[in-house]
């Protein structure tokens, strides 16, 4: 059951560190929140073993969500036009809308009117590694909620 607008589910329940270690091929993983808001939780991931590195996780369930996600796609891809940054490219696989910013590493996925953010930053793998491992743990969160 997903919980109602404006009220965020805890991020770190979304996704259980021992999950976040599982699905990114990290050794252990050791969570740790990030300071509550109303409508958005999160959650950082300390990564260890051959995927070292670091995963954040923010879910954003305000009644604003869609348009924050439009305006954040929208802004990255005026940015890549002027010259800074890669385009956002829209994948495949998991949610409603799935935006990936090779730059930043990071996944924007809407689901549900519901904004999942995943950065994702291991040591020694590639972008399209870290997009494989992203989609992953977004697959696992949007199937968590349904």
């Amino acid at each position: 059951m997903s919980p109602p607008a404006g009220r965020a589910p805890k991020a770190c329940a979304r996704l259980p560190a021992a999950t976040a270690a599982r699905l990114t091929g990290a050794r252990a993983a050791i969570a740790t929140p990030q300071a509550p808001s109303y409508a958005v939780s999160g959650c950082d991931y300390r990564l260890s073993g051959p995927s070292s590195g670091m995963l954040r996780l923010s879910i954003d369930t305000g009644a604003q969500a869609a348009r924050r996600f439009e305006n954040t796609v929208t802004e990255k891809g005026q940015t890549a036009a002027q010259g800074t940054g890669s385009p956002p490219v829209q994948i495949g696989g998991v949610g409603d809308r799935p935006e990936w910013l090779a730059d930043l590493r990071r996944l924007l996925v809407l689901s549900r009117n519901r904004i999942l953010i995943l950065e994702l930053r291991l040591h020694k793998t590639s972008a399209r590694s870290d997009l494989r491992r992203a989609r992953r743990l977004a697959g696992a969160i949007v199937e968590a909620r349904a």
